[in-house]
């Protein structure tokens, strides 16, 4: 994907979001909000073995109809192991 492809992507994921009249989590259960604030802090820290670790348990993964199973035996996060820090 080219960069004006993922642009596009960026924005009209922003505007569904915007559009949707979903409440924030923290308003309607206290410890999805903590495991959303998990998420946020381990992704920004690029900690993925913490990301999988809070995912692996129930996530099923679907690349490309290249892959299906569960996120634990996926190669997928590992791309962003493998990148260098920007």
């Amino acid at each position: 994907m080219n960069v004006g492809g993922v642009k596009a992507a960026l924005v009209r994921g922003r505007t569904n979001l915007a559009a949707s009249p979903s409440p924030s989590p923290s308003t309607t259960n206290p410890e999805l909000a903590q495991i959303v604030q998990l998420y946020v802090e381990r992704f920004n820290q690029h900690d993925w073995d913490g990301v999988r670790e809070l995912i692996s348990a129930d996530a099923r993964l679907t690349i490309a109809d290249r892959f299906v199973g569960r996120l634990g035996d996926s190669p997928y996060f590992g791309v962003y192991e493998r990148m260098p820090i920007l």
